[in-house]
């Protein structure tokens, strides 16, 4: 989903970290290998021409080139 909003990526971070928390998630994956069940997961997938590389947040996401969920419906956007 593209979403337009006037937040920085910090700020769109601590925002959707607080959506996540209010729909009932409790733990935040620890690795890229080890995953806990959810009840959501919003990710920051790409932010304009942006590049952030913070422990917490990294901007393009680091794993979207992996997933078929992710990259799929992004081609067909971006054609």
């Amino acid at each position: 989903m593209l979403v337009d909003t006037p937040l920085a990526p910090r700020q769109l971070l601590e925002t959707t970290q607080h959506i996540e928390r209010e729909l009932g998630r409790v733990e935040k994956t620890s690795s890229d290998h080890e995953y806990h069940d959810r009840v959501i997961d919003i990710d920051i997938l790409l932010y304009d021409d942006i590049k952030v590389d913070e422990p917490d947040l990294k901007i393009p996401h680091p794993l979207m080139y992996e997933r078929d969920f992710v990259m799929t419906p992004l081609k067909e956007i971006m054609k």
